[in-house]
């Protein structure tokens, strides 16, 4: 029989070290809201507030100046400015403007001002797999395999 911690005995020496070791792993993550055996799907988040996020091309757009001279006479890529009617179908308009960006392999959109669409990911259900890289330790004890 072994003693509890809490009367100076080691709880850990039942288990065998590696499963201590994960047990303590997740024992000490107290960032996880949830038991490490629930799915990601079945988990939910709070919604990310979209108005401390600063999006490019907002309130502060500038003109990009054009390019007059390009390295080795390369042409200048299309760039298409579409007009709020134009862009009601965004999809409808690149189809509409694909045949002159496959002449370069490449073209810019810069949409209206008044285009705002909304965020493309459920913030409350996307997770991403995170992993744990242990810095600095080594498996042979502190100072190496010579002791010195």
């Amino acid at each position: 029989m072994v003693a509890p911690p809490s009367t100076g005995g080691n709880a850990a020496a039942q288990h065998p070290q590696s499963t201590s070791r994960s047990s303590a792993r997740i024992a000490n993550s107290s960032h996880h809201p949830y038991a490490p055996n629930v799915p990601l799907s079945a988990r939910r988040a709070a919604p990310l507030d979209l108005s401390t996020v600063e999006r490019r091309g907002h309130q502060s757009a500038v003109r990009e100046p054009v390019k007059r001279v390009r390295p080795h006479s390369l042409p200048e890529a299309p760039t298409f400015r579409p007009t709020e009617e134009e862009f009601k179908d965004p999809m409808e308009y690149i189809r509409k403007i694909a045949p002159e960006g496959k002449k370069y392999g490449i073209c810019k959109i810069i949409p209206p001002d008044s285009w705002d669409p909304p965020f493309a990911i459920d913030t409350e259900r996307f997770h991403f797999r995170t992993r744990r890289q242990e810095l600095n330790s080594v498996e042979g004890g502190m100072y190496g395999d010579n002791g010195s």
